[in-house]
């Protein structure tokens, strides 16, 4: 994995788990940032026909799915999967499954509301993003009384959910109630901010805190 290795993404979309995720194992890649448009030409629907990101190209082909290419990095990287390489990995697999195929769909509906009605009313779009913020904000709570119990979501030490988890977190600052009132999910991506991986792929992604964030990264 380790040799030629290109990651196609969006500034702050789940990719930045992927970036993070790279420069918590310390592994050599190219970042190649993408605009909205790219994602249907035809050069990049030859490498990902779904036109999505993230998407990584090796020697021996392409991956998408963020989940997937998380798997697959800590394929070669055990100390990614957090207390999970002691155990079973139910957990692991379960916060995989849970932040990429409930906590992110429920976000669609906040950031692309046209896609889930044919009304162009102005109205039923913002019905359809209140209706994301409480589906979020639901499975915010979920997390929040699980980082009650543990300092990450594996255990003690960071891993690929962790790094999954912050850019939807981080989206749970652009609006009031989100991220923010939750303290031990506020407390959690703050204490990930004075992590240098963490704070080295958001330098990539040329991104910043939301503005209900009331902390800036230093440096």
């Amino acid at each position: 994995m380790r040799e030629g290795i290109k990651l196609y993404y969006l500034p702050g979309t789940c990719a930045l788990a992927v970036s993070i995720v790279f420069e918590w194992a310390k592994i050599d890649h190219e970042s190649i940032r993408m605009e909205r448009a790219d994602l249907k030409s035809d050069w990049y629907l030859k490498i990902n026909p779904q036109g999505v990101v993230p998407t990584i190209e090796k020697s021996d082909g392409h991956l998408s799915e963020v989940a997937a290419i998380l798997l697959d990095i800590s394929d070669e990287c055990p100390e990614l999967t957090g207390e999970a390489k002691k155990k079973e990995r139910g957990e692991l697999y379960f916060w995989l499954n849970f932040l990429s195929g409930t906590l992110h769909p429920h976000y669609w509906l906040f950031f692309n509301p046209h896609r889930f009605t044919m009304n162009e009313d102005k109205k039923a779009h913002q019905d359809i993003k209140l209706k994301g913020i409480e589906l979020v904000k639901k499975d915010l709570c979920f997390i929040e009384e699980h980082l009650g119990k543990t300092s990450f979501l594996l255990g003690e030490t960071h891993s690929i959910v962790d790094a999954l988890l912050f850019p939807m977190a981080r989206w749970g600052y652009m609006f009031e109630g989100g991220t923010a009132d939750f303290p031990n999910l506020d407390k959690y991506i703050k204490k990930l901010l004075q992590d240098k991986g963490v704070t080295d792929a958001m330098k990539v992604h040329d991104i910043g805190m939301p503005k209900y964030f009331d902390e800036k990264i230093n440096g």
